[in-house]
């Protein structure tokens, strides 16, 4: 998300590190924090990003069903983004393929390798 500050904190930083090492539970944790203090549509921007990574780690701990609601709550709010990035629209098209087989029952393949590194969480 485009934001007014110049420097992008470092809390949202380490939760981007995080996910994309596949640590779904401690970005959530990280990203939760500064969602906490967020306002607006950088709030709802953060909360689609922690339920993506609790949809994710739902998926790690073999609940598809449960992970696939979360990601598609998250990817709803990802939505509301007024400008997307590129790298945005690639990461949500991504998590939304996920999400839809698991819907479909596609539990055989956790292959995460397969989501575009998470960049530019501001």
């Amino acid at each position: 998300m485009k934001g007014g500050a110049s420097a992008i904190d470092p809390r949202l930083e380490n939760g981007r590190a995080l996910f994309n090492a596949h640590r779904f539970f401690e970005a959530h944790d990280a990203w939760e924090e500064v969602w906490r203090e967020a306002a607006g549509p950088r709030r709802i921007f953060l909360q689609g990003l922690i339920q993506i990574a609790a949809g994710l780690l739902k998926d790690q701990r073999g609940a598809p069903g449960s992970a696939a609601r979360l990601l598609e709550m998250g990817l709803a709010k990802l939505a509301a983004e007024v400008r997307p990035s590129r790298a945005l629209r690639e990461f949500a098209g991504r998590v939304d393929d996920f999400a839809r087989a698991r819907r479909g029952g596609d539990t055989e393949h956790r292959e995460y390798p397969h989501l575009p590194p998470l960049s530019g969480v501001e």
